[in-house]
């Protein structure tokens, strides 16, 4: 295992407090979907990307994965190269018939050039933003390699902390403003700094499992150190380890209980889904008074943010029948199969699916559904096999690597803690097949992070010779 020097390790904590502050610019900037915010976001990556990645030397299996993600930004790429539009109409029959509506050049034969993308420009921003998006894991991976997961994953919680009691004050005063001021561009029910409630149960989908890996990894480490005795199981609660733990249960309860406070029936299904999951992996890992006490912190998790929040109104939540909901984001499944099926090769381009639905939504015509509402439909819609055969080979590379994570040897922290990650990882992805969270910049920005942090392989600091 390599060994990593001081001057390595100062650069490696100045990028991980980086970080830590661009993902609280981009969520509390409400989400970083304006462009005031998102392109210091981008700016902020790229800094980070500079400062750690030119010298660093990756853990085994993540150039393969890096290699990947440069080939989903090639890609994306030559969906912007112009190409004469008989080579388009070869390619994507589609494309042209819809560019001869969308673009005036096209249809009065002025121009005879197009690229694949029907909207160039946003294609081009879709392209920076993913290029962000993989600088950003890749560089999380550097950070975590050379200087653990554990004050990363901290420095999340404790931001996700601050997150959580914005949402969490706000909501009994909303005046239907951010902040009380800010009145969102979009629809929404908003909460706390997001303009969309299931965006913002997005976001605590991803830092909450990583909080209760770090519950895991302190039980795990602490809880066997003491005699087996009742009194000293319970005099360690108030020692400064003990301490510690309770103070990580309470940050995951605020937490918990402003991601339910939304009433996301999304959020609330895979937070629970989440604790279930990390509970099954404690009992088959631990044993004794280990088992016992995470167990004990999940459960009392779960019992505060029912309690605090209510059980009738998680109930109430459930109960109603909101079949225009639920019928709204059928049909916008259903529009977005049509559009895949329609582009199958090329794709409309990426990040133009809201131009797209402009011609080729069919359903629930009262709005216009600009994402629809199942990122992986819509990556088939704007991407075609073009794009789809590189998110595909980089899954599968990243689920290679994730497994040999596992396999390797590591400390209990790092276990529970990468765990925790992939909890959050999972949780996501699942959200993804009726949301759009990770459109949002700030999501996707965090995602990246916690994708780092399953990732990355410690190496050892550098010691000098006795």
């Amino acid at each position: 295992m390599p060994r990593l020097d001081s001057h390595t390790q100062k650069y490696a904590s100045v990028a991980e407090n980086l970080i830590v502050l661009t993902l609280a610019w981009s969520v509390l900037a409400f989400g970083a979907v304006y462009p005031w915010a998102y392109w210091p976001l981008i700016g902020a990556v790229i800094a980070i990307a500079a400062l750690q990645l030119p010298k660093s030397t990756f853990p085994a299996g993540v150039m393969p994965l890096s290699i990947a993600f440069a080939c989903i930004s090639v890609a994306i790429g030559l969906q912007l190269i112009p190409l004469p539009l008989w080579v388009i109409g070869a390619l994507s029959p589609e494309t042209v018939v819809a560019l001869r509506q969308l673009d005036v050049g096209v249809a009065s034969g002025v121009k005879t050039f197009h690229s694949l993308s029907i909207e160039p420009s946003a294609t081009a921003r879709g392209l920076l933003f993913v290029a962000a998006s993989c600088l950003l894991l890749l560089s999380t991976v550097v950070v975590c390699s050379t200087r653990g997961a554990r004050l990363l994953a901290e420095k999340l919680l404790a931001l996700g902390v601050l997150v959580a009691l914005i949402g969490i004050i706000q909501k009994p005063l909303s005046t239907g403003k951010i902040y009380g001021f800010w009145q969102p561009l979009g629809e929404g029910v908003i909460f706390g700094p997001f303009v969309n409630r299931n965006h913002f149960a997005g976001w605590m989908l991803m830092v909450l499992p990583l909080a209760i890996g770090l519950i895991a990894a302190r039980a795990a480490e602490k809880a066997s150190q003491y005699p087996m005795t009742l009194r000293s199981r319970v005099t360690w609660l108030g020692t400064l380890d003990g301490n510690r733990l309770v103070l990580l249960v309470g940050a995951s309860i605020v937490m918990a209980m402003s991601l339910v406070m939304t009433t996301s029936r999304s959020g609330m299904i895979l937070f629970a889904t989440s604790i279930a999951a990390i509970s099954v992996c404690v009992v088959f890992a631990q044993r004794g008074f280990r088992r016992a006490v995470m167990l004990f912190f999940l459960t009392v998790v779960l019992i505060a943010v029912i309690a605090g929040v209510g059980g009738s109104i998680i109930a109430n939540r459930f109960d109603q029948t909101d079949q225009d909901d639920i019928g709204g984001r059928v049909n916008a499944w259903k529009d977005a199969y049509e559009i895949a099926a329609r582009f199958p090769v090329t794709g409309t381009g990426t990040n133009t699916y809201g131009s797209a639905t402009v011609l080729y939504q069919r359903r629930n015509l009262a709005l216009h559904y600009s994402a629809a509402h199942n990122d992986y439909f819509q990556l088939a819609a704007e991407g075609g096999f073009l794009l789809a055969v590189p998110v595909i080979a980089a899954a599968l590379l990243l689920l290679r690597v994730i497994v040999r994570r596992f396999q390797e040897p590591s400390s209990v922290a790092t276990h529970w803690i990468r765990l925790g990650a992939l909890v959050a990882l999972l949780a996501i992805a699942a959200q993804e097949l009726v949301e759009f969270s990770l459109q949002i910049p700030a999501n996707a920005a965090l995602s990246a992070v916690v994708c780092g942090i399953v990732l990355h392989k410690r190496h050892l600091p550098q010691t000098s010779a006795p």
